[in-house]
């Protein structure tokens, strides 16, 4: 049984999709882009994630030094605007929260890797309040050496283990998006540059996420 099939098995509680079904598509998309510089830099720096926790980078030298490739994507991507390539990798099993971005993210699975993804629409918007029921979101299966366009406004979080090894994915964005704010923001939810998320209460911080913190065992 494939670890897609053993996922879904252990866990009916989500609705999956897998990055090569057609459901796929009001996500994101697969890209056909030969990413085996960035898995090989992977396999060289990162043997060891040294981690218990989620760690993110914005921008990561090592991948940054991909110019050409790196060219490649904003050229395909993005439209030839300017890109910052960094990555995001640990360990995790929960929904906790959902965030997104004006633009496309792009992630690159140095592992099998799950999302849990959720697009707009789907956010509840009243009295300028914005909430969020975990029953609209989605898991989404990404194999190993996959590069997935994720779409402008998609929400989505942290990447999601598949084995006790944690996970590893390439976080291709916009330049500066995840950076810190330049200046004081009246809108609540704008937690970063480019970056807007709601949480569910178990991260102790918001409550803006109806029903269970989606979790997913393996």
């Amino acid at each position: 049984m494939s670890t897609f099939e053993q996922l879904k098995d252990k866990n009916p509680h989500v609705t999956w999709i897998h990055a090569d079904d057609p459901e796929f598509a009001p996500y994101g998309r697969v890209l056909d882009i030969d990413v085996s510089p960035y898995l090989k830099v992977v396999e060289e720096k990162y043997a060891d994630l040294g981690t218990t926790r989620v760690v993110y980078n914005a921008s990561s030298p090592e991948f940054e030094a991909l110019k050409d490739l790196n060219q490649e994507v904003s050229d395909r991507v993005f439209g030839q605007m300017p890109i910052q390539v960094g990555c995001c990798y640990g360990f995790n099993s929960a929904m906790n929260a959902m965030e997104w971005h004006h633009g496309s993210e792009v992630n690159v699975m140095a592992t099998d890797t799950v999302l849990l993804l959720a697009t707009f629409d789907k956010v509840n918007q009243k009295d300028g309040k914005l909430t969020f029921d975990s029953k609209d979101a989605v898991a989404v299966f990404v194999p190993k050496g996959y590069a997935i366009e994720v779409y402008s406004m998609v929400l989505h979080f942290a990447p999601i283990n598949v084995d006790e090894n944690g996970f590893f994915t390439l976080v291709i964005l916009p330049l500066d998006t995840n950076t810190p704010l330049k200046r004081e923001s009246r809108d609540e939810y704008l937690i970063a540059v480019n970056k807007w998320l709601i949480a569910h209460p178990d991260l102790g911080r918001r409550n803006d996420i109806t029903g269970p913190n989606i979790k997913i065992t393996y």
